[in-house]
């Protein structure tokens, strides 16, 4: 029998060419259609990532309220103590009517004003010296601060971080030591400002903030305000008093020397420089217009003759006579004659010779009118000219002559001024200084405490419910950030989805990952031996296992066998591979549960172990096998190798050699493609296990003789890159490619990574599905 090759097979397969077909139209469409990961946002799969990340967002929360216990457990406390002042209208009101001759301050400026005076180093100096804070052994040693703490912790092993305690510093840095604990502020709108301090003590916080007040209310004494009013007034009477008779004596003297008075002549030269002025300012504008004029008619005469008829418009500028008005009216008539007859007759009418000779002569004559116009208009520019120069220097001789006369008067002017300003700011100040007087009898305080600071009854710092949430809501944000870390590191299969939408693929269906419980056979969690998992696998789908996980993993096993079935044609076998991209991700167990699966309905199963490199299916489904598919290849009989399951239809040539390079080389031969042809023939379906399609070419060299191959991959493993890529680099593979399945799948786990309407959110609704139902009661 003729042996083929792997391309007239490929090539005279027409259900391959269909299927090609059939991927390539879905993976344009899924190219064309925007994917849901396109979405700004959706609520749904962040809740899914949530539930994902739950294990790491709880650890961070629980870190952040640990953190934030240790501070709460290691940071000072701290305690404030407030009296509030009342600010009254006294010192304001006498600081207005002493100070008239200044602006009035406001409300809002006051209280800055006290607000900083209880800021101020003066205060904080008198507290110092009236509680002798500088000595205070309380005040001067407050508590470590958390990092403090958390040094002495550290370094107290090692005989570090210990504190020298302080008995007495200058009042100097006790007064700056002792600003940074006041507190200042205002109540609202009104006129109460509020005075507090912070401090490790109860007590002294109570202590200090009294005594601030106190220092406060003693400096508001409106007598000491008044009294040194009053001394800054007589000092500035003194002074004004000798400049105001300096002034007056200045003033009597110039008179005496210039014989001049105040207002003398000064408004005759005024009246008569502002005559001059209006002139000069009329002459100009008539000189600019003459020589716009004059221009205009000489480049009008400049341009010729020929050019006059064009330039008529100029006469009308000036006062044009009923003759050159007349003239004009001709000019404009021949013209319009020329060309109405132009356009009824043509240009070579008799006519136009006759109009146009006529209004040569009306030009000629427009002309002569311009030039005798041109000499008028420069005789009148001369004439302005001559008027503007003859002003001008009216105007500056004039000004020099004022000048002149006036200086003495401007200085004599000044003098006068001088004298009457001191004169008023003297009896201004004279007023403010007797009202001083009277009120200096009135020595009442403007401020008031109208709250005393008393002894606060709990720290206001740490505040445990504010620390505890802020570390909680610091928590979350880690595990946020964490969380969106590793699902930013996720690039595997976690859905169906994905493998359709990724690999253009249909998908076949999710494979459990199964282990052994003693008495109560599969559950969810670690993969068994290959040999247990085989022989439990075949236990429960003879005795249709009412287990969740072992019924999802034998329905994937029918789908796929439904996949297969559809590449039946014509009554003959089915040649199917079964690979991976990567070695361990579970094709040997799938191919012999699908083919233990397909046997089970009495038609004829060959499963063929051709991952010579590690014949996992020998060692479970023929372990004592001597000889098998690397025998057959180099002409031994094939039938006489094969491995029948007692009471089943399963037939299985397995893979044993010890000389491996061989047996791969042997795979491209003919004697391959002969075996399969004869098991085509033979059997119903031809189960091949091949090795992985990663870097080793022995799966690329069986795939061409079979009828396609389903892909197992691993669930939460397998990147999907490497899974695309893997079959985008060799076309003939990703033609032959008929379903993938997802191996060793959390079911518990599967329904954080699908989103709200998928079917992987409800696959648990099915638990109970697979269960036998009760008898029913009679």
């Amino acid at each position: 029998m003729a042996a083929e090759t792997p391309t007239t097979i490929t090539s005279t397969t027409p259900e391959r060419r269909h299927r090609m077909l059939e991927k390539s139209q879905s993976q344009g469409l899924a190219e064309r259609v925007p994917g849901r990961d396109v979405r700004f946002l959706d609520l749904d799969r962040l809740l899914s990532a949530l539930l994902r990340q739950w294990r790491i967002f709880a650890i961070c929360i629980g870190i952040g309220l640990m953190l934030g216990v240790v501070y709460l457990s290691l940071a000072p406390r701290l305690y404030y103590s407030e009296g509030a002042i009342l600010i009254d209208q006294n010192v304001q009101g006498m600081v207005s009517d002493v100070m008239n001759q200044t602006s009035v301050a406001t409300i809002e400026s006051e209280l800055s004003n006290q607000s900083e005076l209880l800021r101020s180093s003066r205060v904080a100096r008198s507290v110092v010296e009236a509680e002798g804070l500088n000595t205070d052994v309380t005040f001067l040693n407050p508590p470590p601060s958390f990092t403090g703490r958390l040094r002495q912790i550290v370094l107290g092993p090692f005989g570090g971080g210990e504190r020298r305690q302080l008995t007495e510093i200058s009042v100097e840095d006790a007064t700056e030591y002792l600003k940074g604990g006041l507190v200042v502020g205002r109540v609202g709108r009104s006129s109460v400002l509020s005075v507090g301090y912070m401090s490790h003590s109860p007590e002294l916080a109570q202590r200090i903030a009294s005594a601030y007040a106190q220092a406060f209310t003693r400096e508001q004494l409106n007598g000491d305000i008044a009294s040194q009013a009053t001394s800054w007034l007589q000092d500035q009477l003194v002074q004004l008093s000798a400049s105001r008779r300096q002034a007056s004596d200045a003033v009597e003297a110039f008179r005496l020397s210039s014989g001049h008075s105040v207002a003398q002549d000064q408004r005759l030269f005024q009246q008569r420089l502002d005559g001059l002025t209006a002139q000069l300012v009329v002459a100009q504008s008539e000189t600019a217009r003459a020589r716009a004029l004059n221009e205009q008619v000489q480049r009008a005469v400049a341009e010729g003759p020929a050019a006059a008829g064009a330039n008529a418009s100029v006469l009308l500028t000036g006062d044009a006579d009923p003759t050159t008005a007349a003239l004009l009216n001709d000019y404009s008539a021949i013209d319009r004659r020329i060309v109405e007859v132009t356009a009824t007759f043509g240009a070579d009418h008799p006519q136009i010779a006759v109009l146009q000779r006529q209004l040569d002569e009306k030009s000629s004559a427009i002309f002569t009118q311009l030039q005798q116009l041109g000499e008028r208009y420069a005789n009148a520019l001369r004439v302005a000219e001559g008027r503007e120069t003859q002003l001008r220097a009216d105007v500056q001789s004039e000004g020099e002559r004022s000048a002149l006369t006036t200086q003495s008067q401007v200085e004599l002017a000044q003098l006068a001024q001088k004298a009457s300003a001191l004169e008023t700011l003297y009896n201004s100040f004279l007023t403010s200084y007797e009202e001083a007087i009277r009120r200096q009898s009135f020595p009442i305080t403007s401020a008031r405490l109208i709250t005393a600071p008393t002894v606060p009854g709990g720290a206001i710092s740490p505040r445990s419910t504010f620390t505890l949430v802020g570390a909680t809501l610091f928590g979350a944000f880690l595990g946020l950030c964490f969380g969106a870390i590793n699902e930013l590191r996720e690039r595997s299969f976690r859905l169906g989805s994905q493998v359709t939408r990724d690999l253009g693929v249909r998908f076949a269906g999710y494979l459990p990952d199964l282990r052994l419980r003693r008495g109560r056979g599969i559950k969810l969690g670690a993969t068994l031996p290959e040999d247990q998992l085989h022989q439990t696998l075949r236990k429960h789908m003879i005795e249709a296992s009412p287990d969740f996980a072992v019924a999802t993993f034998v329905e994937t096993l029918k789908t796929g066998k439904m996949l297969i079935q559809a590449q039946r044609h014509h009554g003959r076998g089915v040649v199917i591979g079964i690979s991976s991209i990567l070695p361990g991700e579970g094709k040997t167990t799938y191919a012999i549960a699908l083919a233990e699966l397909m046997s089970l309905t009495g038609q004829q199963v060959l499963l063929i172990d051709g991952d010579l490199r590690h014949p996992a299916t020998s060692r479970i489904a023929a372990p004592y096998a001597v000889s098998g598919l690397v025998e057959a290849l180099n002409g031994m009989p094939w039938r006489n190798m094969l491995h029948r399951a007692e009471g089943s239809s399963l037939s299985v040539l397995p893979a044993v050699t010890t000389a491996p390079r061989a047996g791969t080389d042997g795979l491209v031969s003919s004697q391959l493609a002969e075996l399969l042809r004869e098991a085509r023939d033979e059997f119903d379906f031809v189960i091949v296990d091949l090795p992985p399609l990663g870097p080793i070419v022995d799966a690329r060299s069986i795939i061409p003789y079979t009828d396609g191959v389903m892909l197992v991959v691993e669930w939460g493993r397998t990147p999907r890159r490497l899974v695309r890529t893997t079959l985008e680099q060799d076309a003939q593979i990703e033609a032959s490619v008929i379903g993938a399945v997802l191996n060793k799948v959390n079911l518990p786990k599967l329904s954080r990574y699908s989103e709200m309407g998928e079917a992987e959110r409800y696959m648990g609704a099915y638990g109970n599905y697979f269960r036998p139902a009760p008898p029913a009661k009679i």
